[in-house]
């Protein structure tokens, strides 16, 4: 007979094979469901870390130009008015530098001398890194 010429471990090899290949697919099968997750579930961690977080910095910077011409240009004279004004201010330049990736202390607590100085240095650097602050002059027709 052709099956008794054949070695012993080869014959237990393919009885092995044959016995434990059901198990062997489904452990797979699983195994490649949950890699698949696994990769899909990574995929889409790594689209929403490239998408930009908050508002578009077009947006910021118009809305710190806006309210530092309202600061600058027509001062409110009412102490709560104004003082929401520097609170805004501070949070859409804390916000534009977070995403500018400018490092600043406004966020924290600090007594006003400190943080008017804060305040200047985030001005300066977000104008060194090429932001004008100033709001753009309208061109007047002839």
């Amino acid at each position: 007979m052709v099956v008794a010429l054949q070695p012993i471990l080869l014959g237990a090899l393919w009885y092995l094979l044959v016995a434990f290949s059901p198990l062997v697919l489904l452990y797979l099968g699983l195994k490649g469901y949950r890699l698949y997750e696994a990769i899909k579930d990574r995929r889409a961690v790594r689209r929403r870390a490239r998408e930009p977080q908050g508002p578009p910095l077009e947006r910021l910077v118009a809305d710190l130009r806006r309210l530092r011409a309202e600061l600058i240009g027509d001062p409110p004279t009412n102490n709560v008015r104004r003082r929401a004004l520097f609170m805004a201010y501070d949070s859409v330049l804390v916000d534009l530098c977070a995403r500018m990736g400018i490092p600043t202390e406004l966020d924290s607590d600090k007594p006003d001398p400190e943080r008017e100085l804060e305040r200047l240095l985030a001005e300066s650097a977000i104008q060194e890194a090429g932001v004008s602050l100033h709001v753009p002059r309208r061109r007047t027709q002839p």
